[in-house]
């Protein structure tokens, strides 16, 4: 595996006005799996 890996950092999304996520923050390094769980409407598929 190379070292390449998904970092976010700061991430901020607003929908009408209204803040959805903030000031989010990830790191997957190769080979690790990652889970999103959350209530409906929090913003798991607006994040993705």
């Amino acid at each position: 595996m190379s070292g390449e890996r998904l970092v976010i950092e700061r991430l901020g999304v607003k929908r009408g006005g209204r803040t959805v996520i903030a000031d989010f923050a990830l790191t997957v390094r190769p080979g690790e799996i990652v889970g999103l769980v959350g209530k409906n409407g929090c913003g798991k598929t607006t994040l993705l």
